[in-house]
Formats: structure tokens, C-alpha cells, sequence
């Protein structure tokens, strides 16, 4: 429908787009949607509890099968592995943890591509309701609120509540037997599951119909030819913008059917009440789309998103772990939703993209109404707050300020999500790059004895170049960003942690995160660039790990794969000198040793040098040994990458000048102090 002029796409719009997809969707769910109502009409029959559980085991075996056909074994296996694991650690007072181990290992084995990868996507959103059943069900044995454990068929019939294993959500298992009890059909029930399919449909066509089409043909700004253009330089600024908003928007509503859906299924198969007087409130509630399209802030869309997954997170994973401080609960948390959702490097990226946005809104707007005492934090004031402003112009105007913001940041994170991006380029469709700016290259003259290929086998620019023993990497570069990026992220936590216990004082929070920082610098240095300076000859035609991670750098910045003198001698001395010190910094600030300061100077001193060298190299050759304003092998490669030695450096040199010049202030004190009382 792209090609077609407005008129002509406003007449094929209803048969050909509105009429079809409703007419689909309803064609994949209705077999699930009556498997729920014969359950809810089966549990009004006044059976034993024993045979209710078993039939909502049996329609979720049907309803699995249904959808995901033999595949199915793996959430099963699953769900018997989780009531293994809950019955031997039957009188343990830790059962919440066994399960959250014992799913991370058996998620982790999927990921790592032990179990094929088709199959295991496919199954994904239905093990991640089994792990989330089966964590909260162990944790709340813990906390005393499910008396004993569950008979086998008990805690299987929770797993696989037939309204819940598809599409979720997640409930927990006290409305599990709520539903099971068989509770009274009333109009206010029918109503809520009509409700909620209608507006799942709805959600359905304006994901699928609506949002791709939003700006060329509902809201022509920009003309349809200009912003269908497939060629990227064809574009303007502003029209990839609007592109990257009508990919978020038909993201957001492809989640919005999920939600509206799950809604449905869950109440027609009898839960997600609330008792109240003379009668029940079916009031499930899973996602608050007017909250996410036209936001407050980016925590309100963060728990708007999903409701009860936000939940969950917060109950079962961010409590449990404050234990070990604030900052390492966030980053349990963030890891454990980058777990459930699956180790896709697209995602994680969001996913951490969102907890430090969300973190920095939170902080800046709870600082801003302290100060303005203006009701302008994250989420609503309650009626009685203390703020003096809390209706006027000024506080509208901010709070409009910050919501508009929010929705810049998700047409920016859901640029992921370009549904018209084909699966060659997927992986290098990112939230946070955007940009592609039309360049000429020209061969540069230092590797003109290097004959011309007219047709290249290799990604590496100049595209002159002809390299003759190149081997293309057999592993997804998401497979390698997410082992590099897992790896530091193990780093930092063990950092954090060894941080907290292992110093000879406290440290404070930004001491603690500069030792992360320098965790993951002697990692980089060390094994990474070591790698390159011990086997930069052999990189073309190796395929080790990381020697396939220098290939896919060298996409951003070809002089990795070229013997470049300067590289060479660059990253030899940053292995030598830089990734033993940063290590040296770590021990330093641990055990308080006098010279700690000086190192982190020099170490800090040393990587901003060698990154601008770095970058004043390339730009004296013309940027040639890249594809200039490509999303992710320049914007995110070539320069995010090396900017963050000279940001964070750039910190830490300034930190360590106040430092020193405070120490030598209190020598220069005691020494003046000394002198007037010899005098």
C-alpha cells in the first residue's frame, strides 16, 4: 500500500488491510478464547478442586500444542525441572532463590544455542511465564503468604492456567485458586472480556494498518513519496524522525494487543477480580496505552508498559535484592528482564537505555521540585503534598516539557523496531543511532598498492580494497556485542560488590562506579587489545572469538584489518601499560594506597591521549576507513565507543586534580602551621 497515492490508499484500506487482519487474528485466537470459557463453565460445576486443576493442566497441554505444536516439550521440561527443584527444597527457607537459580541456567543453555534457535524464540513468551510463575510462587512460600507447597497437580494447574500460559500475564497463585473456584458469570464479567478483545483487535489493525502508513497518508506532513523512499540519503533529518516514530508507534500497539489480549483470556477463564462488597470487579489491567502515547514522564511509561510484568520485577526481584545495595538491585533487575525477554542484544539496549533514562528523569525532576517546590516529579503528587506550585502555567509548561521529551525518547528507542528493515540490516538498526549521513568516499592514496576489486567480498571501506585472505565471521554480530557487552556487565557487578565489602573504608557510590569503569578498562586493554597486538597479522582469516570481534570493529575503522603502524603501536602500548595499571587503580582505591589518585591520572591521562591521537589520525586521512554517518559501525563503533575514553577520563582527570591539589593544600597547611610555632 506504500506506493499508492492517499486517495487510492484510504480505498484499499478496509478490504485490504482492516477487514483481513481482524479477520486473522481472530482465526489464530478463537480456539484459545473458547478453551477458557469451557474451562470457566466447567469449574461452575461444583467439581472437586483436584479434578478443576487437573483440567486447566489438560486445556493448557491444548492450548500449547495449539500454537507452538511439538515444541511445547521445552516449557514443559521446564515447568517438571521447577517442581523438582521446589520439592527437594520443600523445608529450605530459600526456595524463591533454588527456582531463580536453577531457571537461570536452564534459560541460559537456551540462550547459548544448546536447544535450536527457532525453536527456543518461539517458545519464549510462554517460558517466560512459567519462570515468573514458578519464581513468585517460591518466594512468596518464603514469605509465609502460600501456606505449603502445592500438590503436583496444584502447581502444575498454576503453570499452565489455560488463560494465562499463551499470552500471559503473569498472576500470582493466591488469584490462580480464586479463578479455579468457579466464581459466578455476570454481565460485568462478559463485559470486561469483550472489552478487552475489542480493543486487542483494534490494537491489531493499528499496529499492523495505522502506524507503518502514519505519516504519508493519515498525518501527510511530509508527502508520501519523500518519507517511502527506500534509499536512506533521499531522506531529510526530520522525516527519518518521523520514520523512527511510526516504527515505535507500531510497535507499541502490536503490545497493546498482547496486553488487551491477555486481559481477555485471563478474565474469560475467570481471574483478574477483586472482591468488593455485593460483587466482583473484574478489573485486570495490563497495559495503559494513553499513558505510554501521551506520557508524564518515562517512569510512567516504564510502568504503564506492562503492569503486572512491572510488578513482578518490583516484588520479586528489586526487593529481593536490595539487600545488596540500590544500585546493584537495579542492575539484578535490568538483568533479569534482559533474561526473561531473551538475550537479544537489540532489547538489552533498550532495556538499559530505559533504566538510565528513567534514573536520570527521576533524580533531575526530584531535584527540580525540591527546588521550585513545583509538582514536577515522575509520577503524580498526591492531593496533600507540601509543594507551594501545583496548577500554575509554569508547572503545566514543565511538566508538557518532560512529556514531550518522553515521547522523543520513544520514537528514539523505537526506531529498533523498523518493521520495514530486512533481516540483512536488522542487526544494525539500534534506538540510540538514527543518523546516516550521504558521504563520498575516496581511495586514500596510503593504500593505493593494493589493486582495485570491482566487486568486493568483504564489508571493509575503502571498497577498493582487495583482500585477498579474508574470511567472513561465522558468528551474529549480536552474538558477539552480547559477549562482550554480558562480560563487562559481570565485570561491573563483581566490581560493585567486591567494592562494598572488600575496601578497607567505604567507598562512595561515583568511587565505587570510577572502579567498574576501571575493571572494565583493564579488561579491554588487557585480553582485547592484547588480543590485536599479539595477532593483528593473522585477524583476516582467523576466526577466534575475538579475532572475529576485531573484524566486526574493523567495519567501523578498517585500519584494524590493514597493519596500520600507528594502531599497532597504539594498542601495544594501551595492552602493556593502560590495562595492567587500570587494575593497579582497582587494588589502589581497595586498599587505600597513597598512589592511588596518581594512577588513576596517568592511566586517565593516557587513554585521552592515545583517543585523540586516535581520532585526529582518521580525520587527517578523510574518514576512509569507514562508511562515514553509518547508525552503527560509525556513529556507535567509531565514535560512541572510543568517546567514552575521553568523557569518563576526562572525569576521573579532574577528580584526581581536586584531590591532589586538597592533599597538597593540607601539607602546605601543616607545614605553614609547623613554621608559626617554631617562630
Amino acid at each position: 500500500m506504500a506506493t499508492f497515492s492517499r486517495q487510492e490508499f484510504f480505498q484499499q484500506l478496509l478490504q485490504g488491510c482492516l477487514l483481513p487482519t481482524a479477520q486473522q487474528g481472530l482465526d489464530q485466537i478463537w480456539l484459545l478464547l473458547a478453551i477458557c470459557l469451557a474451562c470457566r463453565l466447567l469449574w461452575r460445576l461444583g467439581l472437586p478442586s483436584y479434578l478443576k486443576h487437573a483440567s486447566t493442566v489438560a486445556g493448557g497441554f491444548f492450548s500449547l500444542y495449539h500454537f507452538f505444536q511439538l515444541h511445547m516439550v521445552w516449557v514443559v521440561l521446564l515447568s517438571l525441572l521447577c517442581y523438582l527443584v521446589l520439592f527437594l527444597c520443600r523445608h529450605s527457607s530459600h526456595r524463591g532463590v533454588f527456582l531463580s537459580v536453577t531457571i537461570l541456567i536452564y534459560l541460559l543453555m537456551g540462550e547459548m544455542h544448546m536447544v535450536d534457535t527457532v525453536t527456543w524464540h518461539k517458545m519464549r513468551g510462554a517460558q517466560m511465564i512459567v519462570a515468573m510463575k514458578a519464581v513468585s510462587l517460591g518466594f512468596d512460600l518464603d514469605r509465609g503468604e502460600v501456606g505449603a507447597v502445592p500438590s503436583p497437580v496444584e502447581f502444575m494447574g498454576y503453570l499452565y492456567f489455560v488463560g494465562t500460559i499463551v499470552f500471559g500475564p503473569w498472576i500470582s497463585f493466591h488469584s490462580y485458586l480464586q479463578a479455579v473456584q468457579g466464581r459466578p458469570l455476570s454481565r460485568r464479567w462478559l463485559q470486561k472480556v469483550a472489552r478487552s478483545l475489542a480493543l486487542a483487535l483494534l490494537c491489531l489493525v493499528l499496529s499492523t494498518c495505522v502506524g507503518p502508513y502514519l505519516f504519508p497518508y493519515f498525518i501527510p506532513l511530509d508527502g508520501d513519496r519523500v518519507l517511502r523512499n527506500k534509499k536512506r540519503k533521499a531522506r531529510g533529518t526530520m522525516v527519518r524522525w518521523l520514520r523512527a516514530y511510526e516504527s515505535a508507534v507500531s510497535f507499541h500497539f502490536s503490545n497493546y494487543f498482547v496486553g488487551f489480549l491477555s486481559e481477555a483470556t485471563a478474565t474469560l477463564a475467570g481471574a483478574g477480580f477483586t472482591e468488593e462488597k455485593d460483587h466482583l470487579e473484574w478489573d485486570l489491567t495490563v497495559s495503559k496505552p494513553l499513558n505510554v502515547e501521551l506520557p508524564r514522564s518515562m517512569v510512567e511509561v516504564v510502568t504503564s508498559w506492562n503492569l503486572p510484568m512491572s510488578y513482578w520485577l518490583n516484588n520479586y526481584v528489586f526487593k529481593n535484592a536490595l539487600r545488596l545495595g540500590t544500585f546493584s538491585a537495579v542492575l539484578v533487575t535490568y538483568a533479569a528482564s534482559a533474561l526473561l525477554h531473551g538475550f537479544s542484544f537489540h532489547l538489552a539496549a533498550v532495556l538499559l537505555s530505559l533504566a538510565f533514562i528513567t534514573y536520570v528523569e527521576h533524580v533531575l525532576r526530584k531535584r527540580l521540585a525540591r527546588i521550585l517546590s513545583a509538582c514536577i516529579l515522575s509520577k503524580r503528587c498526591p492531593p496533600d503534598c507540601s509543594h507551594q506550585h501545583r496548577l500554575g502555567l509554569g508547572v503545566r509548561a514543565l511538566n508538557l516539557l518532560f512529556g514531550a521529551l518522553a515521547i522523543f525518547h520513544l520514537a528514539y528507542l523505537g526506531s529498533l523496531f523498523d518493521v520495514d528493515v530486512d533481516d540483512t540490516t536488522e542487526e544494525q538498526v539500534f534506538p540510540f543511532l538514527l543518523f546516516s549521513f550521504p558521504h563520498i568516499h575516496t581511495p586514500p592514496s596510503a593504500y593505493k598498492d593494493m589493486t582495485t576489486n570491482a566487486s568486493p567480498v568483504h564489508p571493509y571501506w575503502p571498497r577498493h580494497l582487495r583482500l585477498d585472505n579474508f574470511v567472513p565471521n561465522d558468528c551474529p554480530t549480536w552474538h558477539l556485542l552480547a559477549g562482550l557487552f554480558s562480560i563487562s556487565g559481570v565485570l561491573v557487578v563483581t566490581t560493585w560488590l567486591l567494592s562494598g565489602h572488600a575496601s578497607v573504608i567505604p567507598l562512595g557510590t561515583w568511587r565505587r562506579l570510577s572502579l567498574c569503569w576501571f575493571a572494565v578498562c583493564g579488561f579491554i586493554h588487557l585480553v582485547i587489545e592484547g588480543w590485536f597486538s599479539l595477532y593483528h597479522e593473522e585477524l583476516l582469516g582467523d576466526q577466534a572469538i575475538l579475532s572475529q570481534l576485531w573484524k566486526e570493529y574493523a567495519k567501523g575503522d578498517s585500519r584494524y584489518i590493514l597493519n596500520d603502524s600507528f594502531m599497532i603501536c597504539m594498542e601495544t602500548i594501551t595492552a602493556c601499560l593502560w590495562g595492567p595499571l587500570s587494575l593497579w587503580v582497582v587494588i589502589a582505591f581497595l586498599r587505600q594506597q597513597p598512589l592511588r589518585f596518581v594512577l588513576q591520572l596517568v592511566v586517565s591521562v593516557g587513554q585521552i591521549y592515545g583517543d585523540v591521537l586516535y581520532f585526529l589520525t582518521e580525520h587527517r586521512e578523510g574518514f576512509q576507513h569507514g562508511e562515514l554517518g553509518h547508525p552503527l559501525y560509525f556513529w556507535f563503533y567509531f565514535v560512541f565507543l572510543n568517546a567514552l575514553w575521553l568523557v569518563l577520563p576526562g572525569i576521573l582527570v579532574l577528580d584526581s586534580i581536586k584531590q591532589l591539589a586538597r592533599a597538597q593544600s593540607t601539607l602546605d597547611a601543616k607545614a605553614t602551621k609547623a613554621k608559626s610555632k617554631q617562630n
